[in-house]
């Protein structure tokens, strides 16, 4: 499936249970700026780019996701990442932007398989150590 242009919002449960859905694509000329809450609830999709036009996911964006991967460009303009963003998804790794400036308590929480997570050695907020 592939997201037109246009699109700057990704609703509540828009995508939520989908079963047949394998992968999402987006243009590279997105203009989508918001994953609002459970957009992905339950899907089975496993692997996602986000464009980099996205500013903020909301809470339960990802929650209870199959996603394993979910790929933050170096370009991103992500600010926030919400409570509960990831709650109980899938995923092994996760990029923090150098545009991120708020991370809410709670952002991953009762995620079990993260392996990695990628800081932006340009985030003045948030390092590796």
């Amino acid at each position: 499936m592939t997201i037109p242009s246009f699109i700057e919002i990704i609703g509540p449960y828009a995508f939520a249970e989908c079963g047949q859905i394998k992968s999402i694509e987006f243009t590279t000329d997105s203009k989508l700026r918001l994953i609002q809450k459970c957009a992905f609830f339950d899907s089975s999709i496993k692997s996602i780019s986000i464009p980099s036009s996205v500013t903020e996911f909301c809470e339960q964006s990802f929650n209870s996701t199959n996603f394993e991967h979910i790929e933050i460009t170096d370009d991103s303009k992500l600010q926030v990442i919400r409570k509960n963003a990831f709650y109980s998804s899938l995923i092994t790794s996760i990029t923090i932007p150098s545009s991120l400036i708020k991370l809410e308590d709670g952002w991953c929480n009762d995620v079990k398989n993260v392996e990695k997570i990628n800081v932006s050695s340009n985030n003045q907020y948030y390092s590796s150590i």
